[in-house]
This record gives structure tokens, C-alpha cells and sequence, in this order.
């Protein structure tokens, strides 16, 4: 069975620039409006083509204090028990995204 899942875990308004505002859910999908909310466009794609797992729910966006297009992403999985960190970056609007830690090799703490 498939539980529907559809809440808003997180929601930032740019400091840059007002009516720019990015919005996460709990179902993995990133939105994003430039007109203060009359109109939406849905950047979770591209975020899976950049690597990030669609089942992982976003857990922060976050809008860059500096840039107008810039934001961050954080998605979890840990419902699945994957304890990995997803992070996402775009400067486009979310058209695309890069994940800014993948040219970093993994080490385990501990």
C-alpha cells in the first residue's frame, strides 16, 4: 500500500528579492513561485536528475540571502532507515540542480 503524503515541511521567501518563494513537502517535491504564490512551478525533477532519491521527503530549502535564483534542498530518507545527506543546489530557479558535495569522498565518523 502507498501512504499519500502532501504537508509542507519547509518554506522560505528569498531576502533578496520579495514574491520569490520556495516551498518543500514532505513527498519529496520542491516548488517554487516569483510572483508571491499567484503561480507555481514544480523543480522536483530536475532535483532527480541531479541525484536526489524522489521518495525522500524535503526536510529545509533554503533561498541564498544574496542570489535571487539560489537555493538549497535537503531531502531525508530516513523513514527508509538511508541516514545519507542529500543536498541540492540551483541558481536557476530550480530549472537545475547540482548536489555540491558529490565530488567529496564519503567517510565514515566514529
Amino acid at each position: 500500500w502507498s501512504i499519500q503524503h502532501c504537508t509542507i515541511t519547509t518554506i522560505d521567501e528569498s531576502p533578496a528579492q520579495a514574491a520569490v518563494i520556495w516551498v518543500g513537502i514532505d513527498d519529496g517535491k520542491v516548488q517554487t513561485t516569483r510572483d508571491g504564490g499567484a503561480h507555481w512551478s514544480d523543480t522536483t525533477a530536475p532535483i532527480a536528475a541531479a541525484g536526489g532519491p524522489s521518495d525522500a521527503g524535503v526536510t529545509r530549502v533554503y533561498a541564498s540571502r544574496f542570489e535571487v535564483g539560489t537555493a538549497y534542498v535537503t531531502k531525508s530518507r530516513r523513514r527508509e532507515d538511508d541516514f545519507r545527506p542529500f543536498v541540492f543546489r540551483t541558481a536557476d530557479f530550480g530549472a537545475t540542480w547540482t548536489n555540491p558535495s558529490s565530488s567529496r569522498k564519503a567517510r565514515k565518523i566514529g
